[in-house]
């Protein structure tokens, strides 16, 4: 089940994280999305289709995957990052056999012409 919006209304607490417990304020009212959608959508970027799906409960319950297939591109949120593994983040819905499924989906959708773009490095 996707949260995120849910998620984007509520305080989040994460007190394992460091030595001092880091605190996520809610978004903004103007940050928060206003539309939801659920496949099979069919979103576009211009006239290009887009597909996505979710990831499941990966590193949170809130991942998404976008394909861009006229362009050979999949964006794939943040289930996978530059230089660092994505950080299970249990108190979103996280957890680890969600991560590994949400990997595997990912590692499917590669081919030779198909690029990954994960969240740039932090």
């Amino acid at each position: 089940m996707c949260n995120t919006q849910l998620w984007m209304t509520q305080e989040i607490i994460r007190d394992w994280e460091k030595v001092e417990k880091k605190v996520f304020p809610p978004r903004a009212k103007e940050a928060q999305p206003t539309e939801r959608s659920t496949p099979p959508a069919k979103p576009t970027f211009g006239a290009e289709p887009i597909e996505y799906g979710l990831h499941g409960d990966g590193h949170t319950d809130g991942d998404i995957l976008r394909v861009l297939p006229a362009i050979e591109r999949v964006a794939v949120g943040d289930v996978i990052q530059a230089a660092r593994l994505p950080m299970l983040d249990f108190t979103t819905g996280g957890w680890i056999g969600g991560m590994q499924e949400a990997h595997r989906t990912v590692l499917r959708l590669a081919n030779t012409r198909r690029r990954l773009f994960p969240v740039p490095g932090r």
